[in-house]
């Protein structure tokens, strides 16, 4: 039985398994014992300090000393920890293998907005506005979307649900198709059609057409509400092959990754929003903007990409980017900020463009 250095069988707790005790990154020669699953989040493990009986949460990767039995214990162990399939055939056929790959890679489970290869990200805090409004705001991004590339305007979209529920496509280019997609799949909404102290979600994706496959976009809005208002707005688009509904529409997947985040832009006027892909979208490093109010609330934390868009609302003065491989040009309420190399922007610069917009104002 291979052991550790230091490990003593007939000192451990009773449960303790000595093929399974090891050494921690930042903890020195401190023994811990593997104590299993600590039911928080995907991905992590509880660990008992022996010397001192504490309990402590880490991942597989900051474990730092190991027998092979353990290590082999710890493959299993995120093997049975990975995340499940997504809610619909199409996604999972899609994304499944790579968001498996990505959760053993990082040993954490990707939010949704990590989740396709090329990500739009909007989010909008308000002061408390209506569903109508809401509404309006939600469809006029679906709206202009359909004035310009084909699979949008000729499209209807599935309602994606967790208990994969077939349900019949629906359309979002009116305030009142989206105040029925919200009621199609939130429940609690439909029976008595008020919002409640919780967060509604709509989740769709685009249908099979002659085009392209069902599920190369996914939109996922969530609705953040209390009492009768929408407090904040936040708008997620995946595409997963922008190049397949460009060439839907004859153009370029950077223009028409362009042309959705100017859509979310014009819809939903977010206090801040971005294009991202690639590395950065799981280490990359979010930004939130402080405001210039120390009564108000930062803005929510985002990826930042190779076209970000802060709106002035939220910070006025930019001169923090200078020295930065970026453009700027008004957009709606706001500035987009463009990287001058276009989407080959490396996941340093895109920590760099956050640190720099994460700045005191």
């Amino acid at each position: 039985m291979e052991l550790l250095t230091g490990v003593d069988p007939s000192v451990l707790p009773e449960w303790a398994d000595p093929e399974l005790v090891v050494r921690i990154s930042g903890h020195g020669n401190a023994l811990f014992a593997i104590a299993g699953n600590p039911h928080t989040f995907r991905g992590l493990l509880a660990v008992h300090e022996l010397a001192t009986g504490q309990t402590i949460s880490v991942r597989p990767s900051q474990i730092t000393e190991a027998t092979e039995f353990a290590r082999g214990w710890l493959r299993g162990y995120l093997s049975g920890n990975e995340p499940s399939p997504p809610p619909n055939d199409a996604l999972e056929a899609m994304r499944w293998e790579r968001e498996r790959l990505l959760f053993h890679a990082y040993e954490r489970e990707m939010p949704p907005q990590s989740l396709g290869r090329y990500v739009i990200d909007a989010i909008r805090t308000t002061d408390g506005i209506s569903v109508a409004e809401t509404s309006r705001a939600i469809s006029a991004v679906f709206a202009k979307l359909a004035v310009a590339h084909s699979l949008w305007r000729n499209n209807r979209w599935l309602p994606v649900t967790e208990d994969r529920a077939s349900l019949p496509p629906i359309g979002l280019a009116t305030a009142d198709e989206v105040v029925d997609a919200f009621r199609c799949v939130n429940p609690a909404y439909a029976i008595d059609g008020t919002l409640h102290n919780w967060q509604m979600t709509l989740r769709v994706i685009n249908a099979q057409t002659d085009a392209c496959a069902a599920g190369l976009i996914e939109v996922i809005v969530w609705l953040d509400t209390s009492g009768p208002v929408v407090d904040q707005i936040h708008v997620v688009v995946n595409l997963e092959r922008p190049d397949l509904v460009a060439a839907a529409d004859d153009t370029t997947p950077e223009k028409l990754l362009e042309a959705v985040l100017g859509a979310v832009i014009i819809g939903i006027d977010p206090d801040v929003a971005s294009v991202a892909h690639g590395d950065a979208l799981y280490e990359g490093e979010p930004f939130s903007i402080e405001p210039a109010d120390e009564s108000a609330d930062p803005t929510p934390p985002i990826l930042p990409g190779p076209l970000t868009y802060v709106a002035t609302r939220r910070r006025s003065d930019l001169d923090c980017i200078a020295d930065l491989p970026f453009d700027r040009q008004p957009v709606g309420s706001g500035v987009l900020i463009r990287h001058r190399g276009g989407f080959t922007m490396t996941t340093t610069t895109a920590n760099e463009l956050s640190r720099a917009l994460g700045s005191a104002t």
